[in-house]
């Protein structure tokens, strides 16, 4: 082929990834209570509409346009290449993947994972048996701290001497 016709072949094929028009998005952390920015960035314009969907698939916003009436959600920056919302007072069940789309042809979409942290909870529970001389003490010690998606549980029950018949 001639030289002309290869350089673009592989001019176009080196710069798939470099897509204006592909949204850009970040994954976010946030405890229980918190506030979390989904924000969403194309590099360039073409005065299509960007929105961001919920994990049920539910458009949160459309544009400026709220679409779905909870109060927790707010519109923070609404540009020709950037969508940004917060959710307040975000609840384990704010957890999972929220979804950028600009509606070009074709639709071009990114993710985004919000990860809820909950509340670390901790008990250690100690128990003192005496019988027969034999002094015998189990320590159990209970430790939680979670995601709706992570949960991580420590059990660890030690006894110092035998126990108790």
């Amino acid at each position: 082929p001639p030289l002309a016709d290869l350089f673009v072949s592989l001019s176009s094929l080196c710069c798939l990834d470099d897509d204006p028009l592909q949204p850009v998005t970040q994954d976010a952390t946030v405890s229980v209570g918190g506030t979390v920015t989904l924000t969403c960035r194309v590099a360039a314009s073409d005065n299509s509409s960007l929105q961001w969907s919920n994990t049920a698939q539910q458009t949160l916003y459309f544009g400026e346009k709220r679409a779905l009436r909870d109060n927790r959600i707010q519109l923070h920056r609404s540009t020709g290449t950037e969508l940004s919302i917060t959710i307040g007072n975000v609840q384990l069940s704010d957890e999972g993947e929220y979804t950028c789309s600009i509606f070009t042809m074709p639709v071009r979409t990114a993710r985004a994972t919000v990860t809820v942290l909950g509340v670390c909870m901790c008990c250690v529970c100690v128990c003192v048996c005496v019988c027969a001389s034999v002094l015998s003490i189990n320590i159990l010690y209970y430790a939680l701290t979670y995601s709706i998606t992570d949960l991580l549980a420590v059990f660890v029950l030690g006894t110092v001497v035998e126990d108790c018949m």
